[in-house]
């Protein structure tokens, strides 16, 4: 819900890291599930970039089949690849994943995209690993390390060094 994400902004986003965002005045949610009505504002706002959270609940009128399956994901992300191309706005498709980490559904839409990008982390550790599955343009073979401060989420530098418990011990 709107609410939802309101409060998360604001826990990731708090202080300075919430003023540069600008997310009181420029973020704008449209909780709506129909693509054709999403591309429709979006046309309108001319937006910086557009997150579809998820590409598994979104349908397409021109498919007569229900939102999540193989051919409403392939309609909906052609649709999104088509705007992002021609309007040159990224677009960020958040997917469903399963319980060992996968992407939910058909897999056509890690066929589709140019990143599959995946962020992670245990519930008892504030850790949190971004990890590139696919990237068309880029490496796979790199991570990046957050952790969820008071300010927000920030990058680990030396995630090394944050993994070692006692910081005197002689240990290699």
């Amino acid at each position: 819900s709107e609410e939802q994400v309101k409060l998360r902004a604001d826990r990731v986003c708090t202080g300075s890291a919430k003023e540069a965002a600008g997310l009181s005045d420029n973020l704008y949610i449209y909780p709506e599930t129909n693509m054709e009505n999403i591309l429709a504002v979006c046309e309108e706002m001319k937006p910086c970039f557009v997150i579809i959270d998820s590409i598994q609940t979104m349908y397409s009128a021109e498919v007569d089949s229900a939102a999540g399956s193989v051919a409403q994901i392939r309609a909906c992300s052609n649709l999104l690849i088509r705007y992002a191309k021609t309007s040159n706005v990224p677009v960020f498709i958040v997917a469903h994943v399963t319980k060992s980490r996968e992407l939910a559904g058909p897999k056509t839409i890690e066929h589709m995209v140019d990143c599959v990008l995946s962020f992670a982390g245990e519930r008892d550790r504030d850790l949190r690993i971004l990890r590139s599955f696919k990237n068309r343009f880029g490496p796979t073979d790199e991570i990046g390390a957050f952790r969820m401060t008071s300010e927000g989420m920030i990058e680990v530098p030396d995630i090394s060094g944050s993994l070692i418990e006692n910081e005197d011990s002689e240990t290699s």
